[in-house]
Order: structure tokens, then C-alpha cells, then sequence
């Protein structure tokens, strides 16, 4: 069986969370387990959430060369069949539109993954190797760092 892109990058999560305790000289506790276990299943969602999100880029940027096809053909005079375009933009339409009803389902569900994290840091602050934080300026996004730092908030580098 292979292993799915969000399976292996949940699993690294889990594996570098339960390694840290372990250079630290002991065995993970139970709760440690499960927690690392709760974070691998958060990363795994985050990073299937990702993979959608490109595949609808991907698909916009399709819907974005058909149109400036068609237009090319327009301008030069080539017969250009409306029908067909027009058909394929309303396809290309549908399925976006339904892509944007499921990032709102799973906009809906993020509350519920809020005690997985370590917490949140749409403003910045802290952040420690190992845990996760929700951060992002136009949007929740997951963080996960490999070494502790620090988020820098937004407007201190001069953006909104």
C-alpha cells in the first residue's frame, strides 16, 4: 500500500512530535501519544486541505488560459465557436463554485480542531518546535515549525 502525500506528512508530524520527548531522555507519556496522535490526524486533514486548494488554482488558471484562447481567437478572426466556450466556462464555473462550498464546510468545521492546537498567531508571537499554531492573515492557515521562533505580526512588516 503507498502512502498518501497527507498520510506520510501526518505521520512525520506524530514521529518528530514523540522524537523530541524521546531526546529528552524519557518515553512519551500516554496523553503525549495521543496528543501526537490528534496532531498527525490535524496535519493530515491540513495537508489534504492544501492539495484541494491547488487543484482548484490549478483549475483556475485553466478556466483562465480557455478564456484568453478564446479571446485570442476572437482577435484574430478565427472562427471561434461561442457555444462551446461558453459551455466550458459554465462547466469550469460549476465545479468552482462547488469547490468554494466545500472550503466554507471546512471553514465551518475548524472550530472543532481548535484544541488540537498549541494556539493561534494571526497576530504572531512564540512559537515552539513540535506544536501547531493557526495563523494567517487572510485566512486560517496551519503552522507547524521545525524549531521554535518567533511569528512576526503583519503590520510590523509593513503589510495590512
Amino acid at each position: 500500500m503507498t502512502m498518501n502525500a497527507a498520510a506520510a506528512a501526518g505521520l512525520a508530524k506524530e514521529e518528530s512530535i514523540l522524537l523530541a520527548i524521546r531526546q529528552q531522555g524519557r518515553e512519551p507519556t500516554m496523553e503525549e501519544i495521543e496528543l501526537a496522535r490528534q496532531k498527525r490526524i490535524a496535519t493530515e486533514q491540513q495537508t489534504k486541505a492544501n492539495e484541494d486548494l491547488q487543484k482548484s488554482l490549478d483549475q483556475i488558471k485553466e478556466f483562465a488560459r480557455d478564456l484568453e484562447s478564446a479571446f485570442k481567437k476572437w482577435a484574430d478572426g478565427s472562427k471561434l465557436d461561442v457555444k462551446d466556450m461558453v459551455r466550458s466556462m459554465l462547466a469550469d464555473l460549476a465545479t468552482l463554485a462547488f469547490r468554494q462550498s466545500l472550503q466554507g464546510l471546512g471553514n465551518a468545521l475548524l472550530p472543532g480542531i481548535g484544541s488540537l492546537l498549541d494556539g493561534a498567531r494571526a497576530d504572531g508571537g512564540p512559537v515552539s518546535a513540535g506544536g501547531m499554531y493557526l495563523v494567517g492573515e487572510r485566512g486560517p492557515e496551519l503552522f507547524a515549525p521545525g524549531t521554535s521562533g518567533q511569528i512576526g505580526p503583519n503590520h510590523a512588516m509593513g503589510g495590512g
